[in-house]
């Protein structure tokens, strides 16, 4: 048998350039991470205060913007405010043109009936002035809604003109006295009713009503039948005299302070008008 060779495997043989270039990778990679310069170049007062600068107008253009918008917001709401208020005001100029038109005529008939009850003649017609007086007066009663509201949600602090602000608060406050002036008018009708009572018929009254309610001529029918009154007591019928004059002075009272408000509230619409531009 031939001797046996030993085979001995060949190694890779490495070069001394492999060896350099792995090394030289890995400094490469170690390289990579290497840490942050946190060096950082010094800073002038100017640059600072150039930063300040645009900060403080940013800041302050945003305050001017929001600014802006508030106040195109505030006068909105007050133009809306105005227009409302108008409103009101020109629905109690028409109310107060009502009521003292009706209460003109309600003087007229009272100073003819207290004429007729001294005379004692035309009971017909003393019937029918009656009854006619006791239907319905013209009461006074203002609209101040949107006014309260502004009071209430703070609008009025909104209306920068102080001499039309002052305007709109002393109409307002004028128009608190015609709560008393219509409670008195009020109790000066109850008191007319009580005292009809004992001078007047009321089956007589009743039919009155109904004629008003179905006739144009009901004056007419009444008068024709002239009827009689309960009484011819000259002190009964002086009780029931003083009830009418009372109203008659009340009404007399109430329609001249009518008409002052229904003047300011006309002369008030047409400042706001202008000032807002709401014509």
């Amino acid at each position: 048998m031939a001797d046996e060779e030993i085979l001995t495997p060949e190694l890779p043989k490495i070069s001394a350039n492999t060896d350099n270039s792995s090394s030289a990778q890995s400094k490469e990679n170690m390289e990579v991470h290497h840490h942050p310069d946190l060096h950082h170049d010094k800073k002038y007062f100017r640059e600072y205060f150039l930063e300040f600068i645009m900060i403080f107008l940013a800041v302050t253009l945003g305050y001017f913007a929001e600014n802006f918008r508030e106040r195109i917001k505030d006068h909105k709401q007050v133009a809306q405010s105005m227009q409302s208020l108008r409103q009101d005001l020109g629905a109690d100029a028409a109310m107060y043109d009502s009521s003292i038109a009706i209460n003109v005529n309600s003087c007229k008939m009272i100073d003819t009936l207290i004429s007729l009850l001294n005379s004692g003649k035309e009971t017909g017609r003393v019937y029918f002035l009656a009854r006619k007086l006791t239907i319905g007066t013209g009461i006074f009663t203002p609209n101040s809604k949107t006014f309260e509201q502004l009071k209430s949600t703070g609008g009025l602090r909104l209306i920068e003109n102080q001499k039309n602000l002052d305007s709109i608060n002393n109409y307002y406050q004028t128009q608190k006295y015609f709560d008393y002036w219509s409670g008195l008018q009020r109790q000066r009708i109850n008191d007319v009713i009580s005292g009809n009572e004992k001078l007047f018929d009321g089956r007589i009254f009743f039919s009155i009503y109904k004629w008003i309610e179905t006739s144009k001529n009901a004056e007419d029918s009444i008068i024709k039948e002239q009827p009689e009154l309960l009484t011819g007591d000259p002190l009964i019928t002086n009780d029931i005299i003083m009830h009418y004059q009372y109203l008659y002075g009340v009404l007399k009272i109430i329609n001249k302070k009518a008409s002052e408000s229904s003047a300011e509230a006309i002369r008030l619409s047409s400042l706001l008008g202008r000032e807002y531009e709401t014509e």
